[in-house]
């Protein structure tokens, strides 16, 4: 379910600061959490939300109604309109908006998942690398031949893209509200960690392996005087079934881990308004600035 935050202004009255945050609950109702400062001392503006199921979409808007106080938390269900001079707070602001949230958060450990899972993930991805890129040279019989070459996609490249791939497509999902089926969130994590963690490596592994060996001539390739395919070659330089099932078992289970935990501590955490009300407005107020 993906949320759209969208802002507005007045004509002749200028919004400094704005911050909300919604929560979806059962059967399209959504929690808002609303505040405004402006030059004239408008108090009468309110957040209303639009959820339309079908779509699996959340759009908030704003318009002129009375409200009892700043920062207040109001219940809305869909069929609401869009006012036309709705501004939308895009993407980047939200998640800003976020993360600081996350900087500031106590007892921080409840939210470490956040700042180092892409780290374990990359750690997890470079190791399955290196396991495999061990087998591979041995087999391909390289001995001590160019070993960068061989190691550092295999190993340092495959580990950085698992780790920003993380970010982008698991973590930042779930800090905008994309994700809400705990089992989609891990099953996706846990299937782009193995890309990541074991084919990805596989792969490149075997691009480096493959021209060292026919540039040193350390392996018989298919070809004429030869009994061998390709496919009989991939058999003779892969890694045991038995390691790469475990590897790939071991990236699955970081993956669907850190995913699930990632979306349950939004749900607890990050999904409600603020008890901290007024300090979370005026730190959301200087990220947008």
């Amino acid at each position: 379910m993906q949320l759209h935050f969208l802002m507005c202004g007045h004509k002749t009255v200028y919004i400094v600061m704005l911050s909300l945050l919604v929560t979806v609950v059962s059967r399209g109702v959504a929690v808002v959490l609303i505040s405004h400062l402006d030059s004239s001392g408008l108090d009468r503006v309110a957040l209303r939300v639009c959820i339309h199921q079908q779509r699996s979409e959340i759009v908030t808007t704003m318009e002129q109604q009375p409200v009892k106080m700043h920062g207040e938390a109001v219940l809305f269900k869909k069929g609401e309109k869009i006012p036309r001079n709705a501004l939308p707070l895009t993407d980047a602001e939200v998640l800003s908006i976020q993360m600081s949230r996350i900087a500031q958060f106590q007892p921080q450990k409840e939210v470490r998942v956040y700042q180092y899972s892409s780290y374990a993930l990359s750690a997890t991805t470079s190791l399955s690398g290196l396991v495999i890129a061990n087998v591979m040279r041995r087999n391909f019989r390289l001995g001590g031949l160019r070993r960068m070459l061989t190691y550092f996609p295999t190993v340092v490249i495959s580990g950085l893209c698992a780790g920003a791939m993380q970010e982008i497509l698991i973590k930042r999902a779930v800090l905008l509200g994309k994700e809400s089926c705990p089992t989609c969130t891990a099953v996706k994590g846990g299937c782009l960690q193995m890309g990541l963690g074991v084919v990805y490596p596989y792969i490149l592994s075997l691009l480096t392996c493959i021209p060292t060996a026919r540039d040193y001539y350390t392996l018989q390739f298919p070809g004429r005087g030869s009994n061998n395919s390709y496919l009989q070659l991939l058999r003779q330089v892969s890694p045991r079934s038995s390691w790469m099932l475990g590897l790939a078992l071991l990236n699955i289970y970081m993956g669907s881990f850190v995913a699930s935990r990632q979306l349950q501590v939004f749900a607890h955490h990050l999904s409600h308004p603020p008890s901290r009300m007024q300090e979370f407005l005026k730190e959301s107020n200087e990220m947008l600035e």
